[in-house]
């Protein structure tokens, strides 16, 4: 397990790198077009491979968080291992806890937190990478870049530190930078002595698309009652669809 996740280790390295590389030319245009007038953008010199492997994210680079997660994996098969044999489990059970089943796709195996958490730390570097990279990009263009705007994702699943935030300035460089949290979907935006702020989407629902999908045919079938088993495919989607448009009337909006 530790062997394959320091194999994965080394192919995220490579693709934070490039990401790294993109996100300067993401950022380079967006400055360009956000203003009127046609300046020369200020583009530095970077280390891509030092942007993801020497730059702490959330309080750690990204070799320490991988370790991590390699060291928590082996520790959790290795307990697992243990518990099962002290209670005399034969070894196709003490897999089963292990790997999960596949009657439950797997989800119900210890390696599922690993895979969690593998994403997690990827959400996480992904997000540090690409505010680390606005952040030189606005150090290298301070003539024109004055402030910088805290920017948080508006749901229910948003932090309460930043939400705090959302919407602040700082100056370059200055306080603080996402990611502050693991999963952070913050990013700190440059401002310009030509910026202006619209509105805002956000949406009042912490739940994931998939789990609300789940819902609305729950909610829909539950309205439906005993005609549900005779409605047709199309009269069961327009039922959940209107359950879906429902919702969107109440949860999303501007501010």
């Amino acid at each position: 397990r530790g062997g394959a996740i320091g194999d994965a280790a080394d192919v995220l390295d490579g693709q934070l790198q490039d990401l790294a590389l993109s996100e300067q030319g993401f950022v380079e245009g967006a400055l360009q077009a956000a203003i009127p007038i046609k300046l020369s953008i200020n583009t530095p010199a970077i280390d891509p491979a030092a942007i993801v492997n020497k730059q702490a994210y959330n309080g750690q680079t990204f070799r320490q968080m991988m370790g991590n997660l390699s060291n928590a994996d082996v520790g959790r098969i290795v307990s697992e291992t243990r518990a099962g044999v002290n209670v005399g489990q034969t070894s196709d059970v003490i897999v089963r806890r292990i790997v999960g089943t596949r009657r439950n796709g797997y989800a119900d195996g210890v390696v599922n937190i690993t895979r969690n958490n593998a994403k997690t730390v990827v959400r996480t570097l992904t997000n540090g990478v690409a505010n680390e990279m606005r952040r030189q990009m606005a150090e290298a263009n301070s003539d024109i870049i004055k402030k910088e705007r805290y920017t948080a994702t508006l749901d229910g699943r948003t932090t309460h530190i930043c939400a705090s935030l959302d919407g602040k300035l700082f100056d370059v460089g200055d306080g603080p930078v996402p990611p502050l949290h693991m999963n952070c979907r913050s990013y700190r935006s440059p401002v310009t002595s030509l910026d202006i702020v619209g509105e805002r989407p956000f949406v009042r629902d912490s739940r994931t698309r998939r789990f609300r999908e789940k819902d609305f045919r729950k909610e829909a079938k539950a309205a439906a009652g005993d005609k549900w088993k005779s409605m047709t495919a199309k009269q069961r989607n327009n039922a959940i669809r209107s359950r879906r448009t429902t919702w969107g009337r109440e949860n999303i909006g501007t501010a």
